[in-house]
């Protein structure tokens, strides 16, 4: 991570400064000359590749800030992963939309950023060593979250494109919970994505939803079943998070509505899920 920061040591006023954790502790470096200078440096920014960094200085002959390219980049940048993306309404149009990082292993937000409101972009970098959510959430649509991996073991920068097709209060959404293979218990990275569509029907009282089970068509007849204890433990985790039982119906579709090919494994995933839909808004 980098910030800057006119409260360490450094060559003059405001100093762009890294943050590594070693073995636990975090130890904090500044970036030196001739990214530092004995004026102020600010907003530093790494291209995606990796090989030319940005920041803005006061440096120079003239007032105020200007921005300066820094190439070659004279440290070691960790890889990363740079993800970007656009964000449409159920009519395909660019929309104005707020993004959440979560750290899906420890339920913890790392950031929040809005969309260009005219072209619904958004980037953003990621660190590597953590599991993602991506969530995009606009005003009068259901949160639609997408997973996002970059394993500490990830060799040079890499580059995904994630595009989000929010659907209206009135819809459906794939909510993003996981289960061990043949099974019915909520595994812990489920919990992001499950507090927030609580929180969302806290929020809307009149709202009465579906919760629906899904599989793919592989494995034994049980898959049905095993459908539909997913979408119970989903019910059961909302309940239990102060959402009326009275609200929530639960139903297994078994491998009868399939978005994606059963044919590859990244196909019968796509299958394998549960969804939140509308009855009543």
């Amino acid at each position: 991570m980098f910030f800057s920061s006119n409260g360490h040591p450094g060559l003059g006023q405001f100093d762009v400064f890294a943050v590594e954790e070693l073995g636990g502790v975090k130890v904090l470096t500044n970036m030196g000359a001739p990214i530092n200078s004995r004026y102020d440096e600010i907003s530093f920014t790494m291209s995606a590749a990796g090989n030319r960094a940005f920041v803005a200085s006061t440096r120079g002959e003239r007032v105020g800030y200007d921005l300066y390219e820094i190439v070659p980049v004279p440290v070691a940048i960790d890889p990363m992963m740079f993800a970007s993306g656009t964000v449409r309404d159920s009519k395909s149009r660019p929309t104005a939309a707020t993004i959440t990082v979560t750290d899906l292993v420890n339920n913890y937000t790392v950031g929040v950023f809005n969309t260009d409101p005219h072209t619904g972009r958004y980037a953003l970098v990621l660190p590597r060593g953590f599991d993602y959510a991506i969530t995009a959430q606009s005003l009068d649509h259901l949160f639609h979250s997408e997973r996002i991996d970059v394993p500490f073991g990830l060799e040079q920068n890499a580059e995904r494109m994630i595009d989000f097709k929010l659907q209206p209060i009135s819809g459906s959404v794939r909510l993003l919970v996981f289960f061990k293979d043949d099974e019915s218990s909520l595994e812990r990275v489920s919990v992001s994505d499950l507090d927030r569509a609580a929180l969302f029907l806290r929020a809307n009282p009149t709202v009465r939803v579906e919760i629906a089970g899904h599989n793919d068509l592989d494995g034994p007849k049980e898959n049905k079943s095993v459908a539909l204890e997913r979408a119970q433990a989903v019910k059961a985790y909302l309940v239990g998070n102060r959402v009326p039982a009275d609200r929530i119906d639960v139903k297994s579709y078994g491998a009868s509505q399939p978005i994606g090919s059963n044919e590859t494994a990244d196909g019968r995933a796509l299958n394998r899920r549960v969804e939140m839909r509308i009855l009543k808004n």
